[in-house]
């Protein structure tokens, strides 16, 4: 029997930085939750990701020169996980919590990208919806927000905004702490569509064959040409990364049978 997702109107506020000093402005801003509750403690909320087009790839080279061809892309509605995977849910489906850090309300980590599929297949078959992982563009087009700007909230990014290795400063702004480990899911302000940990804290696999942007589909759907071996996507950047790694652009390429303490998912469902 497909399970029901229970809609609702979200306020809240994003941020945006202004200067390089990085002083913050509130911004006021709205989205559609639906929630999916699977256990006691155990809830799945989605953000409605609203249809649109933007341009896809970094205009300069500060995030990789295979980032820097600029295109088009179509993104239909679509939804997406409010935050990565938790530990709670993960083990609720898998029976198992392979994470270096433990905790309920931290992100699953150490999964590859066999793991992230297999997790949504096995909650696919135990909701009737049909899970899978974000395209790479449905994923940028997510974390940009409807901003082009280097990070969602702007030219530059402190860890008041997320989670990496802070004492690594991007370009003229501030450094700031570095954790050194995973944080909980919604520690860190929101971005403009409502999602949380867009850039840092873990990396998303995402459905995507690594591939260049020059043969890369212009409708939202993941890339699956392959032109040597076969490695996926990993976007968002994390704790253990410097900034670079949690702007919109920045892409890794990384074998799908590897694990790590900073690698994790979040999960996506076509309206």
């Amino acid at each position: 029997m497909k399970s029901i997702l229970v809609a609702k109107s979200i306020s809240f506020e994003s941020i945006k930085i202004i200067d390089n000093l990085g002083t913050c402005q509130a911004i006021a801003s709205s989205c559609t939750q639906e929630s999916l509750i699977l256990a006691p403690g155990v809830v799945i909320d989605l953000i409605t990701i609203p249809k649109g087009s933007f341009q896809m790839g970094a205009r300069d080279l500060m995030t990789g020169a295979d980032a820097a061809e600029v295109h088009t892309v179509n993104i239909d509605s679509f939804k997406l996980g409010k935050y990565p995977v938790s530990q709670a849910l993960y083990r609720h489906v898998m029976g198992t919590n392979p994470s270096f850090f433990h905790g309920d309300h931290l992100p699953v980590e150490n999964v590859n990208w066999f793991d992230a599929k297999n997790f949504c297949n096995k909650l696919s078959t135990l909701t009737g919806l049909k899970f899978r992982l974000a395209s790479e563009s449905e994923w940028e087009y997510s974390a940009r927000g409807g901003t082009s700007s280097r990070f969602y909230c702007g030219n530059i990014i402190t860890s008041d905004l997320g989670n990496y290795m802070a004492e690594v400063s991007w370009e003229d702004g501030p450094t700031g702490l570095w954790r050194q480990s995973t944080t909980a899911l919604g520690t860190f302000p929101p971005n403009p569509f409502g999602l949380y940990d867009m850039q840092g804290n873990v990396f998303d696999w995402c459905e995507d064959i690594y591939g260049s942007y020059s043969n890369a589909p212009s409708d939202g759907t993941p890339n699956l040409t392959a032109n040597g071996p076969i490695e996926r996507v990993l976007r968002g950047g994390s704790w253990y990364h410097t900034p670079i790694a949690c702007t919109t652009t920045c892409r890794l390429k990384i074998n799908p049978s590897y694990r790590g303490p900073d690698i994790s998912f979040r999960i996506a469902l076509s309206n």
